[in-house]
C-alpha cells in the first residue's frame, strides 16, 4: 500500500505506535462480574457510539478479558473494515479481539482518525486472514497518523463535535419525520376500508382463487420461455407493483415453484416477512414463502392488492400464525380472511383516491431517503476535512506537531529508561506504507 499526500506545514506524519500504547491488561473475569462487558457488536460502525451492553456477569464471560479504564480507546481489531472504536467512559472488561489504547494526543482526535475513511482504508489493506479478517498490533502500529499541533487537535475535535451534533439531530429528525410517514400511510390504507358497513365484508376464498403449495396456477410457462420472472418475498414490500424480479426461472430452474398470470396479488405467509404484499403485473413465478390470490371477477386486483395491504391485514396475519421456530399463517386462515365488497365503481374510487396519497407518499419516503444518504455521506467528508488540515485554520503561533513528537519521544526513552522506543522514529512529511 502506498499512501502519500502533503500535511499543512505545522502538522507531521507519525506511525501508530509513535503516538499510541495498545494497553494490554488481561484479566480473570470472575473477579469482576458487575464490570461492563464491551464487545465489537457493542460498538456503531464508523460513528463511536456505544450500543447497549450487559456486564460481565450475565454476558456469562469465562476466558481473559482487557480491563480498561475511562478516556482509554477501545478499537475492534476484528474486521478494521467496520471502523468500530469509541471513547470508553467507564471502566470496564473488554473482548480481547479489542485494543485498549492510550495516547499522549488529544484522545478524541486519535478516536476520529481511527473512525476516518482514510485510517480505515489503511487497515483494511494490511489485515490479515480472510476469513476473519483482523489487524495484528505491528501492523497497527505502523500505520500512519496526521498529527496536527496540540491546539489545532483541541479545534478539530470541537469543531468535528459540533458537526456531528448536527447530523446526528437532523437523522433524529429524519426518524421523526419517517415515523409520521408510517402513520399517515397506515390511515391512507386503513380509512376507505373501514368505512365500509361490515355486512359487506365477505371471505378471501369466496372471492377469489388462493394459490399455496405447487399448485400451478392458469398461467402457461411455455408462453414466457426461460425469461419468466421468479419473484421472491425480498423483490417487494408495501406499496409495490413487481413487474420483473432480480432472477428468472432459467436461473432457478422451474421445480417446485408456481406459475401465476398478471394482475395476481402476492402475500407473504411465513418468516420474518410475513404480511409483506404486491401487485405481479406481468405473469411471473414464486415459490412457497408466498400465498397467491388471482381475484375473482367481483374484485378489481388493485383493490385487492390496497385490501391485503392495510396494516390490519399484517396484524391479522401475524396474529394467526402458528409455528415456534418461524411464523406461518395456512392456508385455511389466509382464505378466512375478510375482503369489504362495494360495487366495480366504487373500488375503481377507492382505488384511484390510495393510489393518488400512496403516490405522495412514496415520492416523500424517496426524497427523505436521499436526504439520510447525504447525512451519511457528510459524517466521512468532515473527517476527511479535519485530518487533510482544511476544517479549522492554522495558527502560526501554534507550536508545530514535530516539537509535539520530539517531546513524547523523549518522554517515552524516559519512561524506558532511556532505551530507543517506537517514538523515537516520526515520520517524515510524507509517508509511505
Amino acid at each position: 500500500m502506498s499512501a502519500q499526500r502533503e500535511l499543512p506545514s505545522s502538522w507531521h506524519w507519525a506511525e501508530f505506535g509513535n503516538i499510541a500504547t495498545v494497553a494490554s491488561n488481561l484479566v480473570n473475569p470472575s473477579l469482576y462480574p458487575n464490570l461492563p462487558h464491551i464487545a465489537p457488536n457493542h460498538i456503531e460502525s464508523q460513528t463511536g457510539r456505544l450500543l447497549p451492553w450487559a456486564t460481565v456477569a450475565v454476558d456469562g464471560v469465562t476466558s481473559p478479558k482487557h480491563l480498561f479504564y475511562p478516556g482509554q480507546i477501545l478499537y475492534s481489531k476484528i474486521r478494521p473494515y467496520l471502523a468500530k472504536a469509541i471513547l470508553a467512559p467507564f471502566t470496564g472488561l473488554c473482548s480481547a479481539d479489542m485494543y485498549p489504547l492510550e495516547t499522549p494526543l488529544n484522545a478524541r482526535y486519535l478516536l476520529y482518525w481511527l473512525l476516518s475513511s482514510e485510517f480505515t482504508q489503511y487497515a483494511s489493506l494490511v489485515q490479515g486472514r480472510t476469513v476473519l479478517p483482523k489487524i495484528n498490533r505491528d501492523q497497527l502500529e505502523r500505520l500512519p497518523v496526521p498529527v496536527a499541533p496540540q491546539p489545532e487537535q483541541e479545534r478539530i475535535v470541537a469543531t468535528v463535535e459540533e458537526q456531528f451534533s448536527c447530523l446526528d439531530a437532523g437523522k433524529a429528525a429524519i426518524e421523526r419525520v419517517r415515523q409520521n410517514i408510517r402513520r399517515i400511510s397506515a390511515a391512507v390504507l386503513d380509512s376507505p376500508f373501514e368505512a365500509i358497513p361490515f355486512s359487506k365484508w365477505e371471505t378471501l376464498a369466496s372471492l377469489a382463487t388462493i394459490v399455496t403449495g405447487s399448485t400451478p396456477s392458469t398461467a402457461n410457462p411455455a408462453n414466457y420461455g426461460d425469461y419468466l420472472p421468479f419473484v421472491t418475498p425480498s423483490d417487494f414490500d408495501h406499496g409495490d407493483r413487481v413487474a420483473s424480479a432480480g432472477r428468472s426461472l432459467s436461473a432457478i430452474g422451474a421445480q417446485g415453484v408456481r406459475y401465476l398470470p398478471a394482475e395476481s396479488v402476492l402475500a407473504t405467509c411465513i418468516g420474518a416477512t410475513l404480511g409483506k404484499v404486491a401487485l405481479a403485473t406481468v405473469p411471473c413465478a414464486t415459490n412457497q414463502q408466498i400465498n397467491a390470490v388471482i381475484p375473482g371477477e367481483r374484485l378489481l386486483s388493485e383493490y385487492l392488492f390496497y385490501c391485503l395491504a392495510r396494516p390490519s391485514f399484517t396484524k391479522y396475519m401475524w396474529r394467526n400464525s402458528s409455528s415456534t421456530t418461524m411464523p406461518i399463517l395456512n392456508k385455511s386462515k389466509f382464505s378466512a380472511l375478510k375482503v369489504p365488497v362495494v360495487s366495480i365503481v366504487e373500488q375503481e374510487r377507492i382505488v384511484g383516491e390510495v393510489s393518488e396519497r400512496m403516490k405522495f407518499i412514496q415520492t416523500l419516503s424517496a426524497e427523505i431517503t436521499r436526504v439520510e444518504a447525504r447525512i451519511a455521506r457528510l459524517r466521512p467528508a468532515i473527517l476527511a476535512a479535519a485530518f487533510s488540515g482544511k476544517l479549522v485554520p492554522q495558527v502560526a503561533d501554534d507550536e508545530p506537531a514535530s516539537a509535539l513528537l520530539e517531546r513524547i519521544a523523549v518522554e517515552r526513552a524516559s519512561y524506558h529508561g532511556g532505551r530507543p522506543t517506537r517514538a523515537g522514529r516520526p515520520l517524515s512529511d510524507k509517508v509511505s506504507i
